[in-house]
């Protein structure tokens, strides 16, 4: 695609911005979040060992849980204090990681997922009152939410979610997964999708919205936001959609055209119901593409929505990650190095550090993907 030199739109961003997130990043952001948020409470139980621990070994030593080290967590000791997360203590985070809500927008194939999965498993069991069983189904019921724009790569990483799940309890039915397509479009006339409401007046606003919102997913994915359109998101709200989409397909139907549609608009109003929400901690590797590759469709909107960062792809997605964050909630991604220097991010950059406290940035210049396709890319870690 790159090399055909044509402009990016719904067919080629899936393949132009996807790039394998290696290990170690992943552990690093997890760690110094996740991880620092269990470590203060940890050490808040035990305030001596953070006054005499030799280390930061022996610190992490103090806090791993089963299958979970946090190997990569930092610490940092002042002259005459004791030893905290060199990432801060996320004060204004959940009391209890029932409550935190994590997630991937650019999901891939389920990297983060995964990563997050085992972890805040490892948190729920140690925690107490839960069994491996019922940790297991408790993350995948409310702690954990993943998007992502292409629909293959969204099977993918529902399917390695279930892996990582079965790998830990065996086979089983598992709960329905927080995970939607972002980049699915309704894929036929508006008069068409509203013909499944019938005389259902409240199916029939919400899937007008739904339709209108969502015309240019596949090129949009998860930058679409839901609370931008409108103070009053569906006169169906996107969760109360769903019973009603339920019902629509349980009615016996030989059109398999309405059925495709109503498993369409399930899906997107799982999507919308994902992208409208509020998170403690948004973490993820961004897409890389400059604008002078963007078709037009993703150029209007990004004129249009997102001005300060349009020249990238990269910052665009930022500042929509930033719109995901709950009041105390944080950003941890991998991004493209340029959005801490170049000039013409300017405006953008002061509004980011005016508007969020720099928690980290870990600067990996070019050898930071082991990749051949990421030849170029100079990445940084960023905590926000």
């Amino acid at each position: 695609v790159n090399d055909s030199g044509v402009k990016i739109g719904a067919d080629e961003i899936s393949p132009v911005t996807q790039l394998f997130t290696e290990d170690y990043m992943v552990d690093f952001l997890l760690d110094n979040t996740l991880g620092a948020w269990h470590a203060v409470k940890v050490l808040a139980g035990n305030p001596q060992l953070a006054e005499t621990a030799q280390s930061e070994e022996e610190l992490r030593q103090a806090v791993a849980l089963p299958g979970c080290p946090w190997s990569y967590l930092r610490f940092i000791k002042t002259d005459d204090g004791p030893w905290a997360p060199a990432a801060g203590a996320f004060e204004g985070w959940p009391k209890t990681a029932a409550e935190l809500k994590c997630l991937d927008p650019c999901m891939g194939s389920g990297h983060f997922v995964v990563a997050m999965f085992e972890r805040l498993v490892a948190l729920r069991i140690g925690e107490g009152g839960l069994n491996k069983r019922a940790a297991v189904e408790a993350v995948i019921e409310g702690n954990l939410f993943g998007l992502e724009i292409d629909p293959r790569c969204t099977q993918i990483a529902a399917f390695n979610l279930a892996l990582a799940a079965w790998r830990r309890l065996g086979y089983c039915r598992l709960p329905a997964m927080n995970l939607a397509c972002s980049g699915l479009a309704p894929n036929t006339s508006e008069a068409e999708w509203l013909e499944l409401a019938g005389d259902n007046e409240r199916l029939r606003n919400g899937m007008v919205r739904l339709y209108r919102l969502f015309e240019k997913a596949a090129v949009l994915g998860s930058l679409i936001n839901p609370r931008a359109v409108e103070a009053d998101l569906l006169v169906a709200g996107f969760n109360e959609l769903n019973p009603l989409l339920e019902e629509a397909l349980d009615q016996e139907s030989k059109d398999e055209r309405a059925d495709e549609i109503a498993v369409t608009a399930r899906g997107l109003a799982k999507a919308a119901g994902i992208l409208a929400g509020k998170f403690t901690l948004v973490s993820t590797n961004v897409p890389y593409l400059g604008n002078s590759n963007f078709g037009p469709d993703l150029r209007n909107y990004l004129d249009h929505e997102y001005r300060e960062s349009r020249y990238d792809l990269a910052n665009v997605m930022l500042d929509r990650c930033l719109k995901l964050l709950s009041e105390v909630g944080s950003f941890w991604g991998v991004l493209p190095h340029g959005w801490l220097f170049l000039k013409r991010f300017n405006s953008f950059r002061l509004r980011v550090l005016a508007q969020n406290t720099l928690l980290s940035i870990a600067r990996l210049g070019e050898g930071a993907f082991e990749s051949q396709q990421a030849a170029g890319a100079f990445v940084c870690l960023v905590g926000l």
